[in-house]
């Protein structure tokens, strides 16, 4: 179920959407400037429980099925009708169904992408556009696979449009990454390329939560399990430097995001060129530099 509650925690009993579904299971939601609601999670495609797909819910303000994302489909034991709600699965090879969600959040362009896992040891990114179909400039025909943990349990979007996935790996550990705005692995992020896996027990930890701080910094908490005790795990990672560099003459402006920061990063310094000025985000000079005294910081 999905239910609304008004501004003093009051439940709305005039606007409650009910899912039809038993075999739907319902993560996380994002809500937009509009007031849509997009639903994620997983939809069971065999009475067994081996095969799911990741699902996509699309809800008017009054939390009923938005049918200008998808028509929806006829489902469960009810039979019943559910509009909305969009199904999908990837399709690997040698692999069963098992897709799921576990969080979406919206773009400022409208489009919609979820973060989850399919059970094989691999995070999977998908990006849809308004009307539920997949984007076919991200990744693979929407899709983005990847190896580096089990489960993606966590998204957010940063200013510049990159994406912090974060969650869980095979062998249960936080996990936290950074891809481009089309689905690539950001290999200047993390102490791996690309990502950062933290080791908080020796036994299962499960990441629950990402919040991006003002000046960039990631901060994620989830369930540290120790022998016998329940623990929880806040963890804080540091920006790391960006350089856009850009020639302008006798100077180059290089430009840090996140500031503050750690990290390296070489100016590639064209012919001629005698300085160079750092700035931070706002474009505000921080430092001046002799161009030919110093390249890599």
């Amino acid at each position: 179920v999905v239910g609304s509650f008004s501004g003093t925690g009051q439940f709305d009993p005039f606007h409650e959407f009910f899912l039809c579904n038993d075999d739907d299971h319902y993560t996380s939601l994002c809500v937009t400037p509009d007031d849509r609601v997009f639903v994620t999670g997983y939809h069971g495609v065999d009475t067994l429980g081996f095969n799911y797909e990741a699902l996509l819910l699309a809800l008017r303000p009054d939390l009923t099925g938005d049918t200008t994302f998808s028509i929806g489909y006829i489902c469960g034991q009810l039979d019943s009708y559910t509009p909305g709600i969009q199904y999908y699965n990837t399709g690997l090879p040698n692999y069963q169904t098992y897709d799921a969600g576990y969080d979406v959040v919206a773009t400022p362009d409208g489009h919609l992408i979820m973060a989850g896992g399919n059970g094989h040891s691999r995070i999977e990114l998908l990006k849809v556009d308004t009307h539920s179909a997949p984007d076919s400039t991200f990744g693979i025909n929407g899709w983005v696979v990847t190896p580096i943990a089990q489960v993606g349990s966590r998204i957010a979007l940063q200013p510049d449009g990159k994406i912090i996935v974060a969650g869980w790996t095979y062998d249960y550990h936080f996990m936290i990454a950074r891809f481009n705005s089309d689905g690539s692995l950001d290999t200047g992020f993390g102490e791996q390329p690309g990502y950062t896996v933290t080791p908080l027990s020796t036994h299962h930890d499960f990441l629950r939560g990402l919040a991006l701080q003002p000046d960039g910094r990631e901060v994620v908490t989830g369930q540290v399990t120790d022998d016998a005790n329940d623990d929880v795990g806040i963890v804080r990672y540091t920006g790391t430097a960006v350089g856009i560099h850009e020639a302008a003459g006798a100077e180059v402006a290089v430009n840090v995001y996140p500031v503050p920061c750690t990290g390296t990063f070489t100016v590639d310094v064209p012919d001629g060129a005698r300085s160079i000025t750092l700035c931070n985000d706002l474009g505000q000079v921080v430092q001046t530099i002799d161009a030919q005294q110093r390249r890599t910081f």
